[in-house]
C-alpha cells in the first residue's frame, strides 16, 4: 500500500527559467498640449478683414452712385413740347360766321401818287383833293409841286381841315430856296415862324433820315387854327408835309395826321 501510494506522488518537475525576455521600459512620448486662444484670434481676424472688406465696397458703391446721381441732375433736360389742346367749337345752326375786322386803320382811304417825285400818300375817305381854278386832271395834279386835300364834309363857315404836301418850296418870289441842309432849308422856309407861336418843337427821325416837327397854333378868341408840320430832306427833295384844322379838333385830327405820315412812302430812283 505504502509502494503504491509513493509510486502515484508525482515526481517534482524541474522549475526551468522563463523564456520571456525581460523588457526595457521606454519612455512615452511627450505630449504638448496646443491652446485654443490663437485660432480664435486668427478667426477675428478673418471676421474684422470682412468686415472692413464690406464698408470699403459699401462705400465705393455709394460714392459711385452719388457721383452719377450729381452728374445726371446737371445734365440739361430738354424741355419737352407741351401740346396744347385743340378745342374744336361746333358752329350752332343758327350761328352766322364772322370776319375778323382789319386793324389797318387806312386799308379803306383814298391813295394819291406823284409821279414827278415818286411818293405815294393816302388820305381818309371823304377828303377831297384840290384841283385848283382850272380843275386839274388826275394826271396833271400827278406831277404838282404843291397839293391840297380837304375834308368836305365840313360847312362852308369853317375854314377847314386840310392836307398839304409840298416839295422843294419855293421863296416869295417864286425862286428856290437854294439851301444847303435840314438847319438851313428850314430856318428858310420857317423865317416867318416866331418862339411864342411855335409848340413842341423837336428833330425826329422820319423814313429814316432826320427831321423836323412842330406845332402852332393862329387865331382869336372866337376861332383858332392849329397846324402840325414835319420837314425833312430825302434824296436832294425838301418835304413840308403839314395838317391844319380847328382847334377843337385838335387832338382828333393829329391823330388822323400822324396815321397819314405811316403811308408816306418815296420809292427811290435808280
Amino acid at each position: 500500500m505504502e509502494m503504491n501510494q509513493q509510486a502515484q506522488t508525482p515526481t517534482a518537475q524541474p522549475t526551468l527559467p522563463s523564456a520571456t525576455p525581460k523588457m526595457s521600459s521606454v519612455p512615452a512620448p511627450e505630449t504638448k498640449e496646443i491652446s485654443a486662444e490663437p485660432l480664435k484670434k486668427k478667426g477675428w481676424l478673418k471676421i474684422l478683414l470682412i468686415i472692413l472688406l464690406a464698408i470699403i465696397l459699401g462705400a465705393g458703391l455709394f460714392y459711385t452712385g452719388y457721383i452719377y446721381g450729381q452728374k445726371k441732375a446737371h445734365i440739361p433736360q430738354t424741355p419737352q413740347p407741351t401740346q396744347t389742346p385743340k378745342l374744336t367749337a361746333t358752329p350752332s345752326p343758327s350761328s352766322e360766321a364772322t370776319t375778323t375786322p382789319t386793324t389797318d386803320s387806312t386799308a379803306n382811304w383814298n391813295s394819291y401818287s406823284n409821279t414827278k417825285y415818286g411818293y405815294t400818300v393816302k388820305y381818309p375817305q371823304g377828303w377831297e383833293s384840290n384841283r385848283g381854278p382850272g380843275n386839274l386832271s388826275d394826271e396833271e395834279l400827278s406831277t404838282q409841286r404843291d397839293i391840297d386835300f380837304y375834308d368836305s364834309s365840313l360847312p362852308g363857315s369853317d375854314p377847314g381841315t386840310g392836307l398839304n404836301i409840298r416839295v422843294n418850296e419855293l421863296d416869295a418870289n417864286g425862286a428856290s430856296k437854294n439851301c444847303s441842309d435840314l438847319s438851313d432849308c428850314f430856318s428858310k422856309t420857317y423865317s416867318w415862324l416866331t418862339e411864342s407861336t411855335t409848340i413842341n418843337e423837336s428833330s425826329i427821325s422820319f423814313l429814316g433820315v432826320p427831321a423836323l416837327t412842330f406845332t402852332l397854333q393862329r387865331g382869336t378868341e372866337l376861332y383858332k387854327q392849329s397846324w402840325k408840320y414835319v420837314y425833312f430832306i430825302f434824296t436832294g427833295n425838301a418835304y413840308n408835309i403839314n395838317i391844319s384844322t380847328n382847334t377843337t379838333r385838335e387832338k382828333e385830327i393829329f391823330e388822323v395826321f400822324d396815321r397819314i405820315l405811316s403811308t408816306f412812302i418815296i420809292a427811290i430812283k435808280d
